[in-house]
């Protein structure tokens, strides 16, 4: 995680994805969990829709805690897990590319271009009656 931040930092895309694959593998083929200590350090490093943070999002949607331990997680990462589970988002097809980076130099396919734009604000969504109803 510390290496995708580092890379966000420097603008390298491909070492981003890199660092999210191998992340992913660990996960996978170590069985490894990820340690809730580290998302503090996600959040506090990253921005809201960054590919980190959505993995970290998926992860926490697909893991059990404990009773009480999401209570330790960063208000924003409980936040948007609440809001992930009220929207029971379809699983993106593209696997771990979906928390790949689109390079900003490079041209962006038309299934990157999609998924993209799948995460603007539409009127059904939670966050678009909240701006709404705050600008009354």
């Amino acid at each position: 995680m510390k290496l995708w931040v580092l890379a966000s930092r420097l603008r390298m895309a491909r070492l981003q994805d890199q660092a999210i694959d191998m992340l992913e593998m660990r996960i996978r083929l170590d069985d490894m969990q990820i340690e809730t200590k580290y998302f503090g350090f996600v959040y506090n490093n990253t921005v809201p829709g960054d590919a980190l943070r959505r993995y970290i999002i998926d992860f926490c949607v697909s893991s059990s805690f404990e009773s009480g331990v999401q209570d330790v997680f960063p208000w924003e990462l409980r936040h948007d897990i609440f809001e992930e589970e009220l929207m029971k988002k379809e699983v993106d097809s593209t696997g771990i590319h979906g928390y790949h980076v689109v390079e900003e130099s490079g041209e962006v396919s038309r299934k990157e271009r999609a998924r993209n734009q799948s995460g603007r604000r539409k009127e059904g969504d939670y966050h678009y009656h909240s701006m709404v109803l705050a600008n009354y």
